[in-house]
Order: structure tokens, then sequence, then C-alpha cells
């Protein structure tokens, strides 16, 4: 609520509800393309995977691509207990580069995403092949393997 103090130091009802309404006018919106109707949005497929004690994972297919959500284990769980959210374990990145480099080849990137507390991962052109399941699967294997140092 604002406020807006007089010479005499008294908070004044209607110059409050005035600063108020100003505020709602003057504020910028923010309309995504999604939100408005202009551009719609397919909702995915994701397919849940999990690692035991390393890392707990969905894939999908959007369009040609394949893309994944990669998030550390028990992330979900401690989300919504409330409480703090696990970490990755350390060189991480560097697994994931490893595994996914042995599937995807260089047709591949990732990301941090912080919002999600996730790593995002686009396999360009892997989504819309007969063997697309299988890749995805192949990839997550190869990370499971990489964290647990198992050949």
């Amino acid at each position: 609520m604002w406020s807006e103090r007089s010479s005499e130091g008294v908070v004044s009802e209607k110059v409050s509800s005035e600063l108020d309404s100003l505020k709602k006018e003057l504020s910028p919106i923010v309309v995504k393309e999604a939100d408005s109707g202009v551009k719609g949005f397919d909702q995915l497929d994701f397919q849940p995977v999990m690692s035991p004690s390393n890392y707990e994972a969905e894939f999908a297919s959007k369009g040609d691509d394949l893309i994944f959500h990669i998030w550390p284990w028990k992330f979900h769980e401690a989300d919504r207990a409330g409480k703090i959210r696990p970490r990755f374990k350390k060189n991480f990145d560097t697994l994931l580069t490893a595994a996914f480099g042995k599937v995807f080849f260089s047709k591949w990137e990732f990301s941090f995403d912080e919002d999600m507390g996730s790593f995002f991962v686009k396999a360009h052109g892997f989504g819309s092949g007969q063997f697309a399941r299988e890749n995805a699967i192949e990839a997550l294997e190869c990370l499971h393997s990489a964290m647990t140092n198992e050949v």
C-alpha cells in the first residue's frame, strides 16, 4: 500500500488510494505470446526417468528435437517438502557432456535453468526418428554409468 506523509506526518487515505490506482495504471504489463493467444504451445508427453542417488530426468520429442530436463536426485521431494534443494554432484556438466556426446555427437546443447533447478538439454534432429526413445534412454544410461563409474 502506498503512503504519503503530509507536512503534519499524517497519511491521507484518499491520496493512498489514488497512488495505488496510478501504480496499477502505469505498471508495465508483461504478456507472453502464449498467454495472449497469439502463439500456442504443444503439450509434450514427457517420459520420467530416475537414476537412484544420481539424478531425476524427463525427456520428450519436440518437433525434430529431443529435449531433456535433468534434476539432482530427490530434487522434487525436497521442493515439495519446502526443504533446501539438493545440488548436482561435482563435475556433473563434464559427465553430461561425455555421456550425451557418445549418443548425440556434436548435435546437442545444454544449459542450466536456474528457475527450474535443472539442466536443459536439446538434441537437434533426434526427436523425429524411429529410434528417438531408444536414443534418449541410451544417453541417460550413459550418464548413469558415468556417474556410478560403471563401464
